[in-house]
């Protein structure tokens, strides 16, 4: 998985490339070997499933923060691949 996180005065678009298929129509449905979907983690906050290759996080506060990225099966059970990105807002 390769993360790009893009910070535009107060807002971040994360971007991420992974050879596992992002299957938005089979989200929450049964695990397929390669496929699933996205959680993301702002500052210890509420799971935000992404069911695309890239996610916007606007109007964030000026300060640090943290973004945790990893990758699911549709069926939401976790593929063992997390990062985690510290970035600022200025």
């Amino acid at each position: 998985m390769d993360v790009k996180l893009d910070i535009e005065d107060n807002q971040v678009t994360v971007k991420v490339n992974t050879d596992m298929t992002i299957s938005p129509e089979h989200y929450g449905k049964a695990r397929q070997d390669g496929e699933g979907h996205i959680h993301m983690y702002l500052d210890n906050g509420a799971k935000v499933a992404v069911k695309q290759g890239q996610q916007v996080f606007p109007n964030l506060s000026q300060g640090k923060h943290t973004l945790k990225v990893s990758l699911h099966n549709n069926d939401h059970t976790p593929y063992d691949v997390t990062k985690t990105y510290d970035f600022e807002i200025k």
